[in-house]
């Protein structure tokens, strides 16, 4: 697919901006677009085109970290460089959205040699590390002002991405990083013993637990 490829990076040399006036949410950005840049820089042989346009990128997403926990935000504004809370969700930031960026940042740290790209990714999954789960597992909501947490715990929607995501940091790091080893194995363990159940006819099915938690609406009326 010779023709669609360089018709394709023609675009991204001469018309590709992310000079873009709106609310953007930070996470669908990341994963699709740094990700994609990112994929494409390996897979095309280093071709530093995408790797330009990663960088650009990924400096312009840098203030959805700029929260008082490092969880970050959930939209930005790519022109601006305004980070803005999800009000939709009462202020908090999603527990997938807030430990998936990692995947990419790191690898862009590695590529570009910015520190301030792994640090960033960094400093989010130390909210996890030193906040106490429930068996490895965490509710699906959390905020990025005080990182309380809220909600279901579940493999669903919101919460699935980061028990997947420990791992992922894990190999990433050529197994370096320990830590992400022991608490994905500590959270597997939790999702055999309370969320994994059997009917009474025998089928086994994953469920959701719903704690009872007190619900602090976030930033109802403001930006950040």
């Amino acid at each position: 697919m010779e023709e669609e490829y360089q018709r394709a990076r023609k675009y991204d040399e001469n018309d590709l901006s992310f000079d873009v006036d709106g609310n953007l949410n930070a996470f669908e950005t990341t994963i699709r677009i740094l990700g994609g840049l990112l994929s494409v820089y390996h897979l095309a042989g280093n071709d530093t085109l995408y790797l330009d346009k990663a960088v650009d990128l990924g400096t312009r997403l840098l203030p959805i970290f700029d929260s008082p926990t490092g969880v970050p935000y959930s939209f930005i504004n790519l022109k601006t460089g305004k980070a803005t809370v999800d009000f939709d969700n009462g202020g908090y930031s999603s527990l997938a959205e807030a430990t998936t960026l990692q995947l990419e940042f790191k690898y862009l740290a590695e590529l570009s040699q910015r520190r301030v790209f792994w640090d960033v990714a960094e400093r989010a999954m130390d909210v996890f590390k030193q906040k106490k789960s429930h068996n490895g597992l965490f509710p699906i909501l959390v905020s990025p002002l005080d990182g309380s947490f809220f909600f279901h715990i579940r493999l669903g929607s919101r919460g699935d991405s980061y028990y997947e995501y420990l791992i992922k940091q894990y190999l990433q790091t050529n197994r370096t990083q320990a830590v992400y080893k022991e608490m994905y194995n500590h959270a597997m363990t939790g999702v055999k013993e309370e969320l994994v159940r059997e009917t009474p006819g025998g089928m086994v099915y994953v469920g959701e637990l719903h704690p009872s938690l007190p619900r602090t609406v976030l930033c109802r009326n403001k930006t950040i």
